[in-house]
């Protein structure tokens, strides 16, 4: 889905400058357009390629192994964005951890959807329930509840996309403008 609107958007952008500049663009303006096209398009190539890292890290946590782990304690934090947190303990090779995770839930949304959600989610994670814990097998004190990609990462990724798209398009538009 997150494709076809970038994609959408990419050909709504270069059709909405190539309406607007019409087909006589003088060299001069096609050189500064296509510099234009080229930087925007540069722009979205490093926020994909500065967010990779981050977003394979996130994928990798998803093999990581599991253990048992009880919940000590499950609140609301936050004043505007409400977010869960889920205090919980767990044991790997004999030695505790304690960890607290907000299971990376977006903070957006109204403030009564926010705290909604938020009660929503710690309703699953009620004190003293048995959790799975996935945890870091090279440094174990490292550990989440769910493996979730960090919205964040995702809309970097997404809008790098979709500045990509869009410089390229309109580069390859003004070629198209300037054989006519």
């Amino acid at each position: 889905m997150l494709t076809l609107l970038v994609i959408a958007f990419s050909l709504l952008l270069s059709l909405a400058i190539r309406f607007l500049f019409g087909r006589r663009l003088r060299a001069k303006r096609r050189v500064t357009l296509g510099m234009c096209g080229v930087l925007i398009a540069l722009t979205g190539s490093y926020l994909i390629v500065e967010n990779m890292e981050p977003l394979e890290d996130q994928w990798a946590r998803r093999s990581w192994p599991t253990t048992d782990g009880v919940v000590i304690s499950s609140r609301i934090e936050g004043e505007r964005a409400y977010r869960p947190a889920v205090t919980y303990h767990y044991r790997v090779n004999g030695v505790e951890y304690t960890a607290t995770s907000d299971l990376t839930v977006p903070p957006f949304g109204g403030r009564r959807t926010r705290l909604q959600t938020a009660e929503r989610i710690l309703r699953t994670y009620p004190k003293g329930a048995t959790v799975r814990t996935l945890y870091n097998p090279v440094r174990p004190e490292e550990s989440m509840l769910r493996p979730a990609l960090a919205f964040n990462t995702l809309t970097k990724i997404g809008l790098g996309a979709t500045l990509l798209c869009g410089g390229m398009l309109l580069c390859l538009s003004l070629v198209g403008i300037g054989r006519r």
